[in-house]
């Protein structure tokens, strides 16, 4: 019997998706922590506030603010309230910080990029302390890691330097940009010759438009599928969480302004209906939504930095135009400034300040508050929130919303952030084995994992016996930070009460098989102990080929 209890055995399916499982959707009864920037009108950090100087609303109904910690890193603005108590120092764990740099290569240029990481390399001493990670991600019609989470500020200094020499795809951009221009020229003296109908002429022009923004709008859209992805890194993971944007267009509306200016070629030939609402199915508004979303969800700030030089953006052969160029200035604007000020963070548009900008978020990182208060049971799951500063004067920042997670959906956060950054803490020792990868069949592999952990879990009396039980959490990670489902399997454990010490001398084994595809790729594994809510971490890195 011990032989049974000493061994599970199982097989894992993470290539295809077949093990999926219903989760639990029990909701924790615990505290939540809002981060709050406060400073006066001139952006300096107000020191000193106390729990009674905030009203904070879930869902627009004010809560009760149950503890607030404060984290200064520079001296009192002036005007701030003299003789007040500051609070409570932030706990380490709610300090520490984790930073994700994403360039977006396909519409930057690369001169204004360059500029941008030249700061950014001077800026990162003061953006990490001791025990902080960063990591560096690059887009570029697909998502690379140039350098996973590390705690080596020097290492991502050199990163940095290097992806000054990777190739942007704007001039792609801009070329297909102007592509479109000079055949919407072609038409309109085409239709002004009378060689063809000015109906016939607009079609035309039109249509290689919408084909110029059809591909802009896949661009975008995979560019924000790789943002969230990019988040979720940084979810199971406490302390602050932030990812800085560095990229040149994000646009809600791709292609609008190109639309605006066949328009206005055609003026006095043919009558039409607004591009902004003749076009409107061509917008990235549900995917931009989702990336705040899952920013709020996982706690991560977002600060945008639009190093973009509209003066050159303006394609070739067309006209100046009012309502054209307040498109190009917009267009992105908007969108950055909406991931920038839902998830609390701030926008440089319009400046190669960029140095303000880092120095911004350094400020950040380091003076805020911490408002932690019991959200109500029947909140939902998203909410959202709002936070007001009674002091005159003051300037609030903070996130728009937040997820309540349930306990399996921290769980598989945290299998996750596992797999990504050493700075997870275990509450015992995982040790992990996993086999030589054979192949499967139809290019897939199978890999054998053997983890082995103490069998001093909680357990409860069960008559005669003790009964508890473990949760093992799996998840595959490539190496450009791709994702398997994240998978679960439970073990019930129990045995005679008189043999109790004799179970806890020996370790408890979990072996599973997992169906992995070809290549470099890590393994990460939580096991929860289900009564005692202790939890243990280990990950391997293997190669399938």
């Amino acid at each position: 019997m011990r032989k049974a209890l000493l061994c599970a055995t199982s097989v894992l399916f993470l290539a295809s998706g077949l093990f999926a499982q219903p989760l639990t959707e029990t909701i924790e009864v615990r505290v939540a922590n809002i981060d709050v920037v406060v400073t006066d009108r001139e952006g300096h950090p107000i020191h000193g506030l106390t729990k009674d100087d905030f009203e904070l609303y879930e869902n627009r109904k004010l809560q009760s603010i149950t503890n607030i910690y404060e984290e200064r890193g520079e001296a009192p603005a002036a005007g701030t309230a003299s003789g007040t108590v500051a609070s409570a120092p932030a706990p380490a764990e709610i300090r520490q910080r984790s930073i994700v740099v994403f360039i977006d290569n396909t519409s930057i240029d690369p001169l204004r990029r360059n500029q941008a990481i030249d700061v950014i390399v001077r800026a990162l001493d003061a953006l990490l302390r001791p025990g902080d990670d960063a990591m560096l991600v690059a887009w570029n019609q697909n998502l690379e890691v140039l350098q996973p989470f590390t705690t080596d500020v020097a290492l991502l200094k050199r990163t940095l330097d290097k992806s000054r020499k990777f190739t942007s795809s704007v001039s792609n951009l801009q070329w297909q940009k102007n592509e479109a221009v000079s055949f919407a020229n072609s038409m309109i003296q085409a239709a002004q010759t009378g060689r063809m109908r000015p109906a016939d002429a607009y079609s035309s022009a039109i249509s290689k438009v919408r084909s110029y923004a059809e591909f802009v709008l896949q661009t975008e859209r995979g560019l924000l599928r790789s943002m969230s992805r990019t988040i979720a890194l940084l979810s199971g993971i406490e302390g602050k969480k932030v990812l800085v944007f560095v990229g040149a267009e994000l646009q809600e509306r791709p292609g609008l302004d190109v639309f605006q200016i066949v328009d206005s070629m055609f003026v006095g030939l043919i009558r039409t209906a607004p591009a902004i609402l003749r076009d409107a199915d061509i917008n990235t508004t549900t995917q931009l939504q989702e990336v705040a979303r899952n920013a709020n969800a996982n706690g991560v700030t977002m600060y945008m930095l639009d190093v973009s030089d509209r003066s050159r953006s303006s394609a070739e052969g067309s006209l100046p135009d009012p309502e054209v160029e307040f498109t190009q200035q917009t267009n992105s604007f908007f969108s950055m400034s909406m991931l920038a000020s839902n998830t609390g963070g701030s926008l440089l548009s319009g400046s190669t300040n960029y140095a303000l900008a880092l120095n911004n978020i350094a400020r950040d990182l380091g003076s805020y508050y911490s408002l932690g208060y019991k959200p109500p049971a029947d909140g939902g799951v998203d909410r959202s929130i709002s936070v007001k500063v009674k002091r005159a004067g003051a300037v609030v920042r903070t996130r728009h919303g937040y997820a309540l997670k349930s306990a399996d959906e921290q769980m598989q956060d945290r299998v996750v952030a596992n797999a990504f950054h050493t700075t997870l803490k275990g509450d015992f020792p995982v040790k992990i084995e996993t086999s030589k990868p054979e192949p499967f069949e139809k290019g897939l592999f199978k890999v054998i994992v053997t983890l082995t952990f103490p069998s001093d879990l909680t357990y409860l009396p069960d008559g005669e016996n003790l009964s508890g039980g473990y949760t093992v959490f799996f998840v595959t990670a490539a190496e450009d930070g791709a994702l398997s489902p994240v998978a679960k399997q439970s073990q019930d454990v129990k045995f005679p009460a008189a043999t109790a010490e004799a179970v806890k001398q020996k370790p408890f084994t979990h072996t599973t098989g997992l169906i992995v595809r070809p290549g470099s790729q890590s393994i990460s594994v939580a096991i929860l102990d289900r009564l005692g809510a202790r939890v243990g971490y280990a990950r391997a890195a293997f190669i399938a080929r």
